[in-house]
């Protein structure tokens, strides 16, 4: 009798599905929608062609990057109170030299 893993998924048709179970299993988390797992992990290049980019990545990475950049202005604006808005951008007024729009 062969022993798996106790975080392996049983075998899957799909490669995807197969990590999406083991992801379900490693965060002790059942996704609502079970396609989240398999869209966060699918880049634009792997739908061969297809001409919408629906069931890729770049939707939830889009939300992602915007729900990090609202963390970050969140935790500069807390830390660092008196520090005008642009200077919070620019890191100076923190020992940061400016960056005079470089970079």
């Amino acid at each position: 009798m062969a022993v798996r893993h106790p975080v392996e998924p049983p075998a899957a048709a799909d490669p995807l599905t197969a990590v999406s179970q083991a992801l379900d299993a490693i965060l002790g988390y059942r996704f609502t929608r079970s396609d989240l797992p398999r869209e966060a992990l699918t880049h634009r290049s792997a739908l061969q062609g297809k001409r919408s980019a629906r069931g890729s990545n770049e939707r939830l990475e889009f939300i992602g990057d915007r729900v990090l950049g609202l963390l970050i202005a969140e935790w500069l604006a807390e830390r660092f109170p008196d520090e005008q808005e642009g200077d919070l951008g620019r890191g100076e007024g923190r020992g940061q030299a400016p960056s005079h729009g470089v970079g």
